[in-house]
């Protein structure tokens, strides 16, 4: 179908839907304006005092701050400005090859349930295909029903979203005051750096003889930081972050987990934690004298400012915030500065020169504690049908197992299995939810073959389950090949999980009802969690720790559930998750998903060709939100809209 019949089509679906709530397409011409923008460039970019080949969103690293409202539906324009001059054609008319570094593919509107429009949750080859050079694609977000909170955006191709990341805010309804009071907001974001491009880091962790990326060489935050490489560049993202702060004021701080391959552990002199937010959920509050974080966590905290007879006592009014990497061959410290300059009538007396960072480390963090907080979290409002442990139908086993095969040859390959499967975004050649509209049930996986198999199908490489159903998910860390373990913090895109725990060894479930008994609430919501380890040497087979959720399966759909250390990603530590059967997820007529169906279809806009975008979400409402940008000093201000 060309352009011209297409939006003659989508003209007829307007005026014949005009008068209905229901999902019609609408062409996004020039009279469209998106309540975002994102743009992607590929250039060099100086960030952690280095200068790095990178993919960057709107210029920056992070990428802008978006601030949305709960209770309204908005639309994201990201645009693909890339070039790629070496594109290699495969398989689909005009796709190129996923090694090109001209893809895209946005998500993951990182954390927002089922916000996302069946089309918009942005994970290559599961929901949607990517969005090609200079090609745009317009995002759906419903927040109808989507509370508050701390969530971040980022891509989901290759190892872009070490670079192409950014806050996504969810504000509160007008009118509607916060649960817990507050004076001021700061956003803490943590990421990683290599001196490695994309493409290398894929290559070696891809293909044969196997090349491991290394350590991190920074754990940056909001961009900014001292790494261990060469110094190439001494402009202000090679300083130690600063966040002004005034005495006797309260505080929440934001903390995002956008890091590559840490695993974090935070505190800050002088001052303690209040914990009220995880994973965008408002929690009973918690004290707590440090945090830990892992890539694609985020909490929000409360910090009390100290007071002016404080600061006088010390005799200073700046203090650092020092965050440490756990569970890696070596450790990482970064700092930051909370600074109440002259608030009080002081003299400013800082204790750091030059915003570099001290000497010494001012605080002694904690090693890990494995199952922090596990049994401690609860929400403030308890999910209402959290379903019990009678009512489970069914325990999903995900055993999680590194395989090495010809170690020290240059066949060496290294791959993350799941129940004997691993996913790649090359496993499949068209995404499933675009193979279910074009073949219906034939691109199911078989529900009794998975039954057999652990919950997988290993020929489709997905993991189905029945609407109706109840199900534990359990993550289960087994020794290596080489005899080793590692941390994984797990994600899983959709409807967030109750998280039941996680410990040593075997789940069992009769001694961790009595954990959860013992604690006495419902288990909190999560879509992101951690699964530990107890020392980094295990037994090759041997079950060494677990995590579990469990879930009632309501909503059909096509999900991804991912380890969230890129590295892992790339290396097949992922699982699509096909909950339903055709009859519930193919719930749209075939004229309305028709530009979904090919690579660069109708609903991907270019220059001269506004896109004919399905509208699945009706809202009459909406007002124009912002897109903050990083300051100089490395907090995220609102200087305005795009």
């Amino acid at each position: 179908m060309d352009w011209s019949s297409f939006l003659f089509l989508a003209w007829l679906w307007v005026w014949g839907c005009s008068a209905f709530k229901d999902p019609h397409i609408v062409v996004h011409d020039d009279s469209f304006v998106p309540d975002a923008v994102l743009r992607i460039t590929e250039e060099d970019y100086s960030i952690g005092c280095i200068t790095r080949h990178s993919v960057v969103a709107n210029g920056s690293v992070p990428g802008p701050a978006i601030r949305l409202q709960s209770g309204s539906v908005v639309w994201i324009r990201v645009y693909n400005d890339m070039l790629d001059k070496n594109l290699t054609m495969v398989g689909i008319p005009n796709l190129c090859a996923r090694t090109c570094a001209s893809f895209l593919q946005l998500d993951h509107w990182h954390g927002l349930t089922m916000a996302a429009a069946p089309w918009a949750d942005g994970t290559p080859r599961a929901s949607q295909f990517e969005i090609g050079p200079l090609f745009f694609f317009d995002y759906e977000i419903n927040l109808i029903e989507i509370g508050p909170g701390t969530y971040f955006w980022h891509s989901h191709v290759d190892f872009q979203a070490m670079t192409v990341f950014g806050p996504l805010i969810i504000e509160q309804k007008p009118g509607i005051p916060p649960p817990y009071e507050y004076d001021d907001e700061k956003i803490v974001l943590f990421s990683d750096l290599y001196n490695k491009t994309d493409e290398e880091i894929k290559k070696g962790l891809t293909q044969k003889p196997f090349k491991w990326t290394g350590e991190t060489g920074a754990l940056l935050i909001n961009g900014r930081g001292f790494g261990n490489y060469t110094h190439t560049n001494s402009d202000e993202s090679c300083s130690v972050p600063v966040f002004d702060m005034e005495a006797e004021k309260t505080y929440r701080f934001r903390w995002i987990g956008a890091t590559a391959l840490s695993f974090a552990s935070v505190a800050i002199e002088e001052h303690n934690f209040t914990l009220i937010e995880a994973d965008g959920d408002w929690l009973k509050e918690i004290e707590v004298p440090f945090i830990q974080i892992g890539s694609g966590q985020r909490y929000s905290t409360l910090i009390e400012g100290l007071s002016c007879d404080q600061l006088r006592a010390m005799g200073k009014s700046s203090f650092y915030l020092q965050a440490e990497t756990r569970d890696r061959p070596t450790t990482f410290t970064s700092y930051a500065i909370l600074d109440y300059g002259n608030s009080c009538g002081l003299n400013n007396t800082k204790h750091y020169e030059n915003f570099a960072p001290p000497l010494e480390p001012p605080l002694h963090l904690p090693p890990t504690v494995q199952g922090w907080l596990d049994y401690d979290l609860q929400n403030l409002t308890p999910a209402p049908d959290f379903p019990t442990a009678e009512e489970v139908t069914r325990t999903i086993y995900v055993d999680i197992f590194q395989l090495t095969t010809d170690k020290g040859t240059k066949d060496e390959h290294v791959t993350w299995m799941q129940n004997g499967v691993s996913w790649y975004e090359e496993s499949v050649r068209i995404p499933y939810l675009v193979a279910l509209y074009l073949n219906g049930s034939d691109f199911l996986p078989d529900y009794d073959v998975a039954i057999a198999n652990g919950g997988v199908d290993p020929v489709k490489k997905a993991w189905p389950a029945k609407l109706g159903e109840v199900i534990e998910i359990i993550f289960q860390n087994t020794g290596s090949t080489q005899g080793g373990a590692d941390i994984h913090p797990m994600h899983i895109h959709g409807k967030h999980g109750g998280y039941i725990g996680s410990g040593k060894g075997e789940y069992n479930r009769t001694e961790n009802e009595e954990k959860l008994k013992k604690a006495g609430h419902t288990p909190v919501l999560r879509d992101s969690m951690m699964l530990y380890r107890y020392s980094s040497k295990e037994k090759t087979g041997v079950k060494h720790s677990w995590m579990g959720l469990r879930q009632r399966v309501t909503q059909a759909g096509v999900y991804m559930m991912h380890c969230h250390i890129l590295n892992h990603m790339l290396m097949g530590m992922q699982q699509v998750l096909v909950f339903g059967d055709s009859k519930d997820i193919l719930t749209l007529p075939l004229p309305l998903v028709e530009g979904y169906l090919t690579y660069g279809g109708p609903v991907y806009g270019t220059k001269g060709h506004p896109p004919a975008v399905l509208h699945f979400f009706d809202s009459e409402d909406d007002e124009p939100v912002g897109v903050e940008v990083v300051t100089p000093q490395g907090e995220f201000e609102n200087p305005g809209n795009y």
